[in-house]
């Protein structure tokens, strides 16, 4: 066949299947595909710090060009860092199909002039909860524990765990914020594993269990000492490193930090204050919000959430990501294990936690196959809010 009508018939059948099913291509179509090459956009007095964007995948479902992802990035980034808001130092993490990016701003500590690396450690705060969760689902699967265990059967002999209408708490009630048990209770400095028994032996339940959502703090500190106990570990943490860390491949995701205390971004509160890197109720309630992690580590467990990298831990997800209960009161709310989930035109599943220093967002949507997550080292700058903006942009359906 004559080069010119050979040329001519590959342009003609590109053009159809462009025409006939949008811009997807597979390999299987086209073989070679020139791409224009995508310049770094900057917002302006905004320097953006290193991005991590090459990995394959799937192609992302609604095909938003990758400089204005980032454009977005850099203007969210400037309102929530600036405009009376506050703010330190910040990072975002997305995944978008086949596109991975990390973006960092800001400083690790006030006037040091350093952005935030993708080393750099944050307390995670409540996100700590979807890990606790994840031992649950694990435990549960390899049938060491039931979802409808009564928490009584983990806990030290002589303890007495309290119930309400003859309803005694079970394990799934703790996982999603059914057991009866208040947000928090007040405690002055540490708090060891003896005195949070203590605490709960102590405490009244505001309801009965399985019959009303409440957010619980204490809720998740006892059931990561419940499941603890159950795969007779020396403590939750431990599970995390071996059950989570490790074959997800996080290296830097844990209580403990040695090396890596040099790495680790200051935080600071609303004030704008220097915060220690301890709170009232660890570490015998840390399984609430104790972990530590870093933006490359938050990049793997995100896109593991996600479902786009095969782990031996990928059985697990459904359990995870189903709506076992409805928030009450809240409609289109609903609760997974220790996961959030929201069904407008899309279903989003996402966390957020807090420290007396740092704010953590995580949140994805599988069907846009969207995901992202923020860190930041100050409670001045809110990152709930800036990551559902910014996964609302990605999935063209606004997450408030």
């Amino acid at each position: 066949m004559p080069d010119l009508i050979k040329n001519n018939l590959i342009f003609l059948i590109v053009f159809i299947g462009l025409f006939l099913g949008g811009t997807h291509m597979t390999t299987a179509q086209v073989k070679k595909v020139s791409v224009p090459t995508v310049q770094k956009a900057k917002a302006p007095g905004l320097k953006r710090g290193r991005q991590v964007q090459k990995q394959t995948g799937t192609k992302p479902v609604n095909e938003i060009a990758e400089a204005a992802i980032k454009d977005k990035a850099d203007a969210l980034a400037a309102r929530y860092l600036a405009n009376g808001r506050g703010g330190v130092g910040l990072v975002i993490g997305v995944i978008d199909g086949y596109r991975r990016m990390i973006l960092s701003y800001g400083e690790t500590k006030k006037g040091n002039g350093e952005k935030p690396k993708t080393n750099t450690i944050f307390q995670i705060g409540s996100v700590t909860k979807v890990f606790t969760a994840t031992l649950l689902a694990i435990y549960a699967e390899k049938n060491v524990v039931n979802y409808n265990d009564p928490l009584q059967k983990y806990v030290p002999t002589g303890i007495t765990v309290p119930s309400k209408g003859g309803r005694k708490i079970g394990l799934l009630d703790l996982a999603t914020h059914y057991s009866g048990l208040p947000r928090t209770v007040t405690t002055s400095g540490p708090t060891s594993i003896n005195q949070a028994y203590n605490i709960l032996e102590n405490t009244s339940l505001l309801s009965k269990p399985g019959d009303t959502w409440a957010y619980s703090n204490l809720g998740f500190g006892f059931l990561a000492l419940a499941v603890a106990d159950a795969a007779s570990a020396p403590g939750w943490v431990s599970l995390v490193e071996k059950d989570i860390a490790k074959p997800l491949n996080l290296v830097d995701t844990t209580v403990d930090l040695n090396a890596q205390t040099q790495r680790s971004a200051q935080g600071y509160n609303k004030a704008g204050n220097a915060t220690p890197s301890t709170m009232p109720g660890w570490p015998g309630l840390g399984g609430a919000g104790q972990l530590n992690s870093t933006p490359d580590d938050m990049l793997k467990f995100l896109s593991f959430n996600m479902g786009l990298t095969q782990t031996p831990l990928n059985s697990v997800l459904p359990d995870l990501h189903k709506s076992w209960r409805p928030v009450t009161g809240q409609t289109g709310r609903s609760q997974g294990l220790g996961w959030n989930i929201l069904e407008t035109k899309t279903r989003t599943v996402w966390k957020n936690g807090t420290t007396p220093g740092f704010h953590s967002y995580i949140g994805f949507c599988k069907a846009k196959k969207s995901g992202v997550f923020v860190l930041s080292n100050s409670l001045q700058l809110n990152s709930t809010n800036l990551g559902q903006e910014l996964l609302g942009f990605l999935t063209g359906d606004p997450q408030h």
